[in-house]
């Protein structure tokens, strides 16, 4: 006669488990942290026992590396004697090399203050390449290195010349990040890849004469990502990339996308957002090149026809704005059917308002409410009927005056028929810095 156990799975599983010899539960332990050493330890008395060497070690980790930032002072050390400040990525290679078991701990990253600044020698924790240590032998180890046919000593001499002067993509680089991204994609990845990554932010902290933008292309191994949700970039360049496509899986999963002060060829942008079916936050403010000194308008009223085109059907939440010369153009982004918080600028209306009355032969400050009326310039027939929140950006301009009395011309008796869901109107005095294209924004 067969025994039927009631027992639940999980606890059967946990008695096989304290009935293995102490070696090898205390092995199963150490490589069960930090993902499941949790569940492990409160699964039974047995195995908490033997889990409770490592739980003062598992909750330093947790504390130190949950949320890990480069200390921006290389002199600054906590009180706590068990705490190694982080000042730099190859501090944080050597302490991965030292226990590559906290690499695992890293659940968010900040490494925008790296202590070791662009124009200077290697900083003192980074070994010659004859005297060896954890590092080199972390990356002899690399299975991504020697995937990508990169000999470690080459890599390591590569990364010791030319870092210091440039700390730019390199040819071998971009080769390594596309191996690496290609695997996190894999339904068989390795457990240490970067398929959980969420979000990627990236910020350029170098003087402002330095600044030549990020380059686009080489971000896009990174929003290829399974798991990448969220993105956000300042000073983007995706120019010059005639037919160019954008590889398969680019943005796919993404949600929020941010590109501030940036400029992103309108074939590539409409690429990235007919891929990113999920999105359902844009922001966009777009600048002339960096080394343009003669910059064409933007022609602006094109780039909304395009997003309208693109996320028409599921956008919620858009952003755009122009750091440059605008072209005169007309635009409507009516046909928007999620579309709920809106920011534009005020510039915008008047371009298009500007470029009505000159088709009429007047100008903006000549248009009559006959005119107003007759070329529907009120603002319900620029904005979706299901915005429930706008916010109108501008700087102060003295022709604003006449565009807000323009926008808002019988807005009472209107708004129920053209903005049915619109309860909230937002007017935001911008001030741009002369020294940039930085804004600061008050209500």
């Amino acid at each position: 006669m067969d025994v039927i156990s009631l027992a639940p799975p999980s606890t059967i599983r946990m008695a096989q488990l304290a009935d293995l010899p102490v070696e090898v539960v205390t092995r199963i332990i150490t490589h069960a942290l930090p993902e499941g050493f949790e569940s492990l330890a409160l699964s039974c008395k047995d195995i908490y026992r033997l889990c409770t060497p490592y739980i003062a070690r598992h909750n330093l980790l947790r504390k130190q590396f949950d949320w890990v930032a480069y200390c921006p002072n290389p002199s600054a050390v906590r009180n706590d004697p068990l705490w190694r400040p982080l000042h730099n990525a190859f501090g944080l290679l050597e302490r991965i090399a030292d226990e590559p078991n906290v690499a695992c701990y890293i659940r968010q990253a900040e490494f925008t203050w790296d202590s070791f600044k662009p124009g200077i020698t290697m900083p003192p924790n980074v070994p010659d390449i004859d005297d060896g240590g954890p590092v080199l032998e972390l990356l002899a180890d690399s299975a991504f290195l020697r995937r990508a046919g990169l000999d470690y000593r080459d890599f390591y001499s590569r990364i010791a010349q030319d870092l210091p002067w440039f700390w730019e993509p390199a040819e071998v680089s971009d080769k390594l990040l596309n191996i690496i991204a290609a695997d996190a994609r894999h339904p068989l990845r390795s457990p240490a890849s970067l398929a959980n990554l969420t979000r990627l932010d990236v910020d350029m902290h170098p003087p402002r004469e330095l600044i030549k933008g990020v380059d686009f292309v080489k971000l896009w191994p990174l929003l290829t990502l399974p798991e990448m949700r969220t993105f956000r970039v300042e000073r983007l360049v995706a120019s010059g990339l005639p037919g160019r496509q954008v590889p398969p899986g680019l943005g796919e999963r993404l949600q929020h996308a941010y590109m501030l002060y940036s400029y992103v060829d309108q074939s590539i942008m409409a690429q990235l957002l007919r891929a990113s079916v999920q999105l359902e936050t844009l922001a966009y403010s777009h600048c002339a090149l960096p080394d343009d000194t003669m910059s064409v308008p933007w022609d602006f009223g094109s780039f909304l026809h395009m997003l309208e085109c693109e996320t028409g059907s599921h956008l919620q939440r858009l952003y755009v704005e122009g750091h440059c010369p605008l072209a005169p153009d007309a635009f409507s982004i009516r046909r928007f059917r999620q579309l709920r918080k809106l920011i534009l600028p005020l510039e915008f209306f008047k371009c298009s308002m500007s470029y009505a009355a000159q088709k009429m032969g007047k100008s903006l400050a000549g248009l009559t409410k006959n005119d107003i009326h007759k070329l529907g310039l009120q603002l319900g027939n620029f904005i979706p009927a299901s915005v429930t929140e706008v916010t109108l950006l501008s700087p102060g301009h003295d022709s604003h005056v006449k565009v807000l009395e323009v926008l808002f011309y019988e807005f009472a008796a209107l708004r129920a028929t053209l903005l049915p869901a619109l309860k909230r109107i937002v007017l935001e005095c911008v001030i741009y810095e002369s020294s940039g294209p930085e804004a600061a924004y008050m209500a």
